[in-house]
């Protein structure tokens, strides 16, 4: 399913054309979006995802390798907060 998934975003007119993309980093049984984001960085996209704070509230951080994500309080891998 995911590789159905990751076909079907990638054959996206809007996609391809894209600049910068949002994505979450997938956690436990969530559609895998990490072969999506290496193609995204392969393709030299500014690739951004979120980040919860304690106050509910969500920024979004860019990021240049998958390597630079950590894990949160939560297990979930997020990017540095301080690169965007």
């Amino acid at each position: 399913m995911d590789a159905k998934i990751l076909e079907s975003l990638l054959s996206q007119p809007f996609f391809k054309e894209a600049k910068t993309v949002m994505t979450y980093v997938s956690y436990n049984d969530e559609p895998d979006t990490l072969a999506l984001i290496d193609v995204l960085l392969e393709d030299k996209k500014c690739v951004c995802s979120p980040v919860c704070f304690e106050n509910s509230e969500m920024k979004a951080f860019a990021f240049e390798s998958i390597s630079e994500l950590k894990a949160s309080k939560m297990g979930i891998l997020e990017p540095n907060q301080d690169v965007f």
